[in-house]
């Protein structure tokens, strides 16, 4: 018990490739608040990450944002 803890202590996730890109899928137009805040969003994970992260703002706008929806997936 006390084995598995402490190798819980040292466990670390593996670091995310810089290939990868981490796509961010907004649901309405660009420019409006809501792309505004996926892309202050977008950057506080990028400073987080260490700055080397791909991150896209993918606006979306059609009907219901099923497309979105879709995209997400």
């Amino acid at each position: 018990m006390v084995a598995a803890a402490a190798s819980a202590l040292f466990a670390q996730a593996p670091a995310f490739p810089d290939s990868k890109a981490i796509t961010f899928v907004v649901p309405y137009t660009a420019g409006g608040p809501t792309d505004r805040v996926a892309r202050d969003l977008a950057e506080a994970l990028r400073k987080a990450v260490g700055g080397g992260a791909n991150l896209v703002v993918e606006n979306i706008n059609v009907a219901l944002s099923q497309a979105a929806l879709q995209a997400a997936r």
